[in-house]
């Protein structure tokens, strides 16, 4: 393999690429790390891959023909990487000093989240 291209994709897989190399033809499986992704077979030299849903991490892209696996280099790995949170609305928008109450939050990203915080709260001065 000499290419993958574009070489990054997140969590939630989708992200169409190119696989450059030799001896496409007769590809029956491609990995992104071990998890098979759907691909096609441009020419003996090229593939077109989608990535699949995959844990963060940079994983070697696999092509496996009737003649073997191709071997592992730095020119096939893919990038894959965890979106950021985004935040897009949190009700009810205030609550008391002491906490407790209930509160949603609505956005995207929240698949991998590992913790929410809501800051410190600074008094009001009034002159």
């Amino acid at each position: 393999m000499t290419s993958v291209t574009p070489n990054a994709g997140t969590t939630a897989g989708g992200i169409v690429f190119a696989v450059t190399g030799t001896g496409f033809t007769g590809t029956n499986a491609v990995n992104v790390g071990k998890t098979p992704a759907p691909f096609v077979i441009n020419s003996d030299t090229s593939l077109t891959v989608t990535s699949p849903v995959e844990q963060a991490g940079t994983l070697d892209v696999t092509v496996t023909n009737p003649n073997g696996t191709s071997i592992s280099g730095p020119d096939d790995q893919f990038t894959v990487i965890a979106p950021q949170p985004v935040v897009t609305s949190v009700g009810p928008s205030m609550g008391t000093a002491d906490g407790g109450g209930s509160v949603t939050i609505s956005g995207s990203g929240f698949t991998f989240a590992t913790a929410v915080n809501f800051g410190v709260c600074q008094p009001r001065l009034t002159s």
